[in-house]
């Protein structure tokens, strides 16, 4: 593992949100329609904070972030404040990766109270030259649990491998915990926490 993405990691541990959720399992599976495009995909859960983050602006249900180097990988990353286990996790994830014919994408959106606290992402899909993928906010609360009244913040990462050169730019549909539903735009140049999907507005 690169020294700087030791780095990276140093960082995760050093952030300023709050981890209150989240599985720490990985899906695995490509979750593509389009396997001549995509080698591979795989994602796994973030975090889940209440820390009102950036792009939660009026009318804002999620955020996409398309990463395509070392350097974004930790701008995009350094927000998140993970325990040793998802450290761990987040070190499993991302080891080796490379950006010469992969990327990273992360999403994050909002839920309604504390049991929102997943968001899953894929399937993902290749088309005219674009990284396509759903991600959606879900409800895990088991039987009848109370659910504290707090606006959630699920995010996931996703890392996708391509046969080809991988593309620049990303459209994932992103709903959030309220079932509304809007497309963000995503490019590997946009300013870290510039790609933002509206379509409601975050109480």
């Amino acid at each position: 593992m690169p020294s700087d993405r030791r780095g990276l990691l140093r960082i995760l541990g050093t952030a300023t949100a709050t981890v209150v959720a989240g599985c720490p399992s990985t899906n695995g599976g490509n979750g593509t329609d389009a396997p001549d495009e995509i080698e591979a995909a795989d994602s796994t859960p973030l975090a889940a904070h209440t820390s009102r983050p950036p792009w939660a602006v009026d009318g804002a249900i999620g955020q996409a972030v398309l990463v395509d180097s070392d350097d974004r990988e930790r701008a995009a990353l350094g927000r998140y404040d993970l325990d040793e286990s998802r450290r761990e996790r987040i070190r499993a994830f991302l080891s080796d990766i490379d950006y010469d014919r992969e990327r990273l994408l992360l999403v994050e959106s909002a839920g309604p109270n504390a049991c929102h606290d997943r968001l899953e992402l894929g399937p993902f899909r290749f088309d005219s030259g674009r990284l396509r993928a759903d991600a959606t906010v879900v409800d895990t609360r088991r039987g009848d649990v109370a659910c504290a009244a707090v606006v959630i913040f699920p995010s996931a990462l996703a890392r996708i491998s391509f046969v080809d050169t991988p593309p620049d730019a990303a459209a994932v549909e992103v709903t959030d915990g309220w079932d509304e539903t809007a497309t963000v735009h995503a490019n590997t140049d946009d300013p870290i926490g510039g790609a933002v999907a509206t379509g409601r507005r975050i109480e």
